[in-house]
This record gives C-alpha cells, sequence and structure tokens, in this order.
C-alpha cells in the first residue's frame, strides 16, 4: 500500500461512524497513469445524503 493512502485510511479508523473500509483498483506493486485506487467507506448513517465521491491525487501530493 502507499504511504498517503495508508495514512487516510488510519485516520478514518479513528471516526466513530466509519463502520468499514477497503480498497479496489490496480493491484500491480507499481502505480503507473492508468492505475488507480478505489477506496470505499461504509458509514453508519448517511445524513448528507452523500452518493459517492471521486477524487485524484497526484503523485508527490500531500493528503
Amino acid at each position: 500500500m502507499y504511504a498517503s493512502l495508508e495514512k487516510l485510511i488510519e485516520k478514518l479508523k479513528t471516526s466513530p461512524r466509519v463502520k468499514g473500509i477497503f480498497s479496489t483498483g490496480t493491484t500491480a506493486t507499481r502505480m503507473n497513469p492508468s492505475s488507480d485506487i478505489d477506496l470505499i467507506v461504509v458509514l453508519d448513517k448517511n445524513t448528507e445524503n452523500i452518493k459517492s465521491v471521486y477524487t485524484s491525487l497526484l503523485k508527490g501530493q500531500a493528503l
């Protein structure tokens, strides 16, 4: 796993609202321009009515 992703997951795990986290996507040992990682976060309730959130992180970009 990648350091910035690990930091994000550790932060999400501290939230009492987060009931589950899993990642899927590219399973290569090294990212390339067409790689992606999908992070799925399961919340206890959806009071914000969130359907899905998409974001991109570029190489070298801090979280």
